[in-house]
């Protein structure tokens, strides 16, 4: 199957207040990735993790945003968690449609 597009998620440890978080999201959006609106709780309720992303078609293009956010941002002293890059072929939202059929109200629920 041919890849649609590739999207790039970065984890980091959560901003210590709102006004981080914002300059954060500024930085971000200046190197093409948006800020998550969730942050996801493991283990401890003190211990959140902040998402960002980014999408592009080109393998290459992920390997450049994603060096670049993540240099970038251990620089600023954020501690990067993780980072990965998914490869997507099936997206129902790109593909305008159904192509799999698993969404048509029509189809038999087994």
């Amino acid at each position: 199957m041919k890849t649609l597009y590739y999207e790039i998620h970065v984890t980091t440890d959560p901003p210590a207040d709102e006004a981080e978080a914002e300059r954060l999201a500024r930085v971000a959006k200046g190197l093409q990735f948006h800020q998550a609106k969730l942050f996801m709780q493991k283990g401890d309720p003190h211990n959140l993790d902040a998402f960002y992303t980014a999408r592009t078609v080109s393998l290459a293009d992920a390997q450049f945003l994603t060096y670049r956010f993540v240099r970038t941002l251990r620089a600023l002293g954020v501690n990067v968690r993780r980072y990965k890059v998914e490869d997507t072929i099936v997206d129902t939202k790109v593909e305008g449609g159904d192509p799999w059929g698993l969404l048509d109200t029509a189809a038999p629920v087994e």
